[in-house]
């Protein structure tokens, strides 16, 4: 774990967003699940996708780290 600049403390759904440099990714209790590759990342929903940033746009990933929304959006928030 000392591998991370940060670890967000808030787990949701047994996963955690981790910050290694300018990228995030995401851990649980067994290690790397998905490699530092985003700009930025939000917390994994009950149904199972989180929000990712790849070049300035906002899309969606599984707890594979499979792109299920193309990054297309200017905000991670629906409004």
């Amino acid at each position: 774990m000392n591998d991370y600049d940060e670890i967000d403390p808030s787990e949701d759904n047994g996963y955690f967003a981790v910050q290694r440099g300018a990228l995030w990714g995401y851990i649980n209790s067994g290690g790397v699940v998905i490699d530092p590759q985003f700009a930025a990342a939000w917390h994994f929903s009950k149904s199972g996708f989180a929000a990712v940033k790849i070049n300035d746009r906002w899309g969606f990933i599984d707890k594979a780290g499979h792109i299920v929304i193309p990054p297309q959006f200017d905000s991670p928030v629906c409004q």
